[in-house]
């Protein structure tokens, strides 16, 4: 099971929460403004997120397939956002495309996932993550989430190239 007690630090607990954020929005995004849990999420605050999570992956407490992947997921965020490296929750099954995976996560966040990673309105996500308390004193460029959207499907294993790399192995 995940240890979110590891990203006790303050600075890693605010990227953790921005990135959760920011994966909830792009895994969710619709055209109007998103299912409620959505928006529950964008308006937590950084221990409000950390809390949220925490319970939310209890849920898959498991040894089952999707749940260690779902671990490892969630090992690679934390790993991502400066938490200390475990290799040993760092089991991605090359069985589950970027779709599947795309998938498991959003069932983390208890929402079907209605979007590919990184398709998302920039303006428009620009303008959610503003609102998220998690953001408050952070500021929000295209391009950065151009970047970040890139940077999380390398980590996640959420884009193409992976598809691509998996079917040459």
């Amino acid at each position: 099971m995940l240890n979110l007690k590891q990203a006790s630090s303050p600075s890693i607990r605010q990227t953790l929460a921005q990135h959760l954020i920011f994966l909830v929005l792009n895994l969710n995004q619709t055209e109007d403004k998103g299912d409620e849990n959505a928006q529950i999420w964008l308006r937590s605050d950084v221990n409000e997120v950390c809390m949220r999570l925490d319970a939310r992956l209890q849920l898959f407490h498991t040894e089952t397939d999707d749940a260690v992947q779902i671990t490892s997921l969630f090992r690679a965020l934390l790993e991502m956002c400066g938490g200390r490296v475990e290799l040993t929750q760092r089991r991605f099954n090359e069985k589950y495309t970027a779709g599947e995976n795309c998938s498991l996560l959003a069932s983390v966040f208890d929402m079907k996932k209605t979007n590919d990673f990184g398709d998302f309105d920039v303006d428009r996500m620009c303008k959610e993550l503003s609102k998220s308390p998690t953001f408050l004193e952070k500021s929000i460029r295209v391009q950065d989430l151009k970047d970040w959207s890139a940077k999380m499907k390398d980590c996640l294993e959420l884009g193409l190239e992976h598809l691509v790399r998996i079917r040459s192995n």
